[in-house]
């Protein structure tokens, strides 16, 4: 399916050759129908030339038929016409410019794309079945359309380490630690650090668990350099404000301690998707193999992991659930890690493993 832009109707008719090998090898095609009205004036007469050309040269009135279907698509980039300037900043953010600058590029009730587009047609078009047709090509799409939100994985970007930053620190969820203690010597009274770090290695493994430390890294970055340039920031806005972690890394400034905020407030697993009780993933893996005097191997959904001999694994070992030592697992014993294990420290095994 290929829907021709409202500004290529010239093209269109130039090409009649080509838009009829389009046609052959599309299961449908049509020509989109937007009477959107845009600021510069120079825009809005192209868009409309566009429309007339279509419907004078691409209209058979004695067959009724179209050399493409028109169907009634509009650009909408925002909900409410009062959010127009958001793409205005978006575009300038992306390219420096703010192109095709509108204010009625919302989303339309069929009422309100019935007024737009009815002044446009004179007396001579029977505008009412046209529109109807052109609605009918537009429900048809929808129709054959499926939709899907993947969930329980995060979407955020990771955060890109700059080399300096690689160099010192290594990799993101250390620096991510290091920031934080760094932050607690720097904002934190020394007699204070206890009661401080007991809260924030419970925010810490709520973050990490939720695969949220890109997101606070990001944040970090965007606040620095915004006071790095001298432009203002806000102390905190809503629950961010009940976050440690924010207020050490200096994304806000206020101290949730000193003023009893609760960070559940802010994040709680079940806001990412997440359920404690689900928590717990349970993974079987192969037999173990000791392939060295410091490590043990072993594979798990695929991918093979190396652990050191000494480290300590809760496991499910015929049906009871025991912490042995990694070069004591056997066939069948199912070792238990939690999500912030699957999100981090075994990653990072992989990761390692593939480097050697």
């Amino acid at each position: 399916m290929l829907v021709f832009a409202t500004g290529s109707a010239c093209w269109m008719t130039s090409h009649p050759r080509h838009v009829e090998r389009i046609r052959q090898g599309f299961e449908a095609v049509y020509y989109q129908v937007d009477g959107s009205e845009y600021k510069a004036d120079r825009i809005d007469r192209e868009r409309l030339l566009a429309l007339k050309h279509y419907f004078e040269k691409c209209y058979d009135a004695a067959t009724d038929t179209y050399a493409v279907e028109p169907v009634l698509i509009t650009d909408c980039y925002y909900p409410d016409r009062d959010d127009a300037v958001s793409k205005i900043v978006l575009n300038k953010i992306a390219s420096g410019a703010a192109h095709g600058q509108s204010d009625d590029q919302y989303f339309k009730s069929v009422d309100e794309h019935y007024d737009t587009l009815r002044p446009l047609f004179s007396d001579r078009w029977d505008f009412d079945t046209l529109f109807r047709r052109m609605c009918r090509h537009t429900v048809e799409i929808a129709g054959q359309a499926d939709a899907a939100f993947e969930t329980g994985r995060m979407f955020m970007p990771e955060y890109g380490m700059r080399e300096e930053e690689r160099v010192k620190y290594g990799d993101r969820r250390t620096m991510f630690l290091r920031l934080l203690d760094e932050g607690l010597a720097a904002k934190v009274p020394t007699p204070e650090h206890e009661r401080y770090r007991k809260r924030l290695d419970e925010e810490v493994y709520i973050i990490e668990s939720t695969d949220n430390v890109d997101y606070f890294l990001v944040q970090w970055d965007m606040v620095r350099e915004a006071h790095r340039r001298g432009i203002a920031t806000g102390i905190g806005r809503g629950s961010a404000g009940g976050s440690l972690v924010a207020y050490l890394l200096g994304i806000t400034s206020i101290d949730p301690l000193k003023y009893d905020l609760i960070f559940s407030r802010f994040l709680v697993p079940e806001r990412c998707g997440l359920n404690w009780k689900e928590e717990i993933t349970v993974l079987a893996p192969d037999v173990p193999l000791p392939v060295g005097e410091r490590y043990v191997e072993i594979t798990m959904n695929g991918v093979t992991y190396r652990l050191c001999r000494d480290a300590r694994l809760r496991v499910i070992h015929d049906g009871e659930e025991l912490t042995v030592y990694a070069d004591e697992l056997i066939r069948g014993d199912e070792i238990l890690f939690d999500r912030r294990d699957l999100l981090w420290n075994l990653k990072e095994c992989a990761i390692h493993e593939s480097e050697l």
